[in-house]
């Protein structure tokens, strides 16, 4: 980002056109679908902690809290 900023500053400068970059359009779907990736697993997470935290297991509980 730093190199394209100088270079579209100093292309007048230096008598030379400013580079054109390529827009990048990226899918909704994309981020839909890491979302809903990244939300199962912290659901599955959090399952797993209330089933250690109600599930009576003293050992297991002292395991994961520690």
């Amino acid at each position: 980002m730093l190199v394209q900023f100088v270079w579209s500053n100093a292309s007048s400068l230096l008598n030379r056109s400013p580079s054109q970059v390529p827009r990048l359009v990226l899918p909704d779907e994309l981020f839909v679908s890491i979302g809903r990736s990244l939300g199962g697993e912290v659901n599955r997470g959090l399952q797993f902690l209330q089933d250690v935290a109600c599930g009576g297991n003293l050992k297991q509980f002292i395991v994961v809290g520690s």
